[in-house]
């Protein structure tokens, strides 16, 4: 997917989660949270990637 779309940062479709923000006036901070298992309701939850926009500062970088 990430081949074909090159505004894509981060295409992992084997995994599944949700993305959880913090926005703020001077920035905009973006975790990627995934589940280790999304057939259990208990599955354990981590951050594969998190992406900030600074105020003024075009784009997102990885943080």
């Amino acid at each position: 997917m990430a081949r074909h779309n090159p505004q894509v940062l981060l295409a992992r479709c084997e995994q599944r989660g949700y993305g959880l923000a913090d926005i703020r006036p001077e920035r905009w901070s973006t975790s990627l949270r995934v589940l280790q298992d999304p057939l259990r309701a208990d599955s354990p939850v981590s951050t594969l990637a998190r992406f900030v926009v600074q105020d003024r500062w075009p784009g997102p970088i990885p943080a």
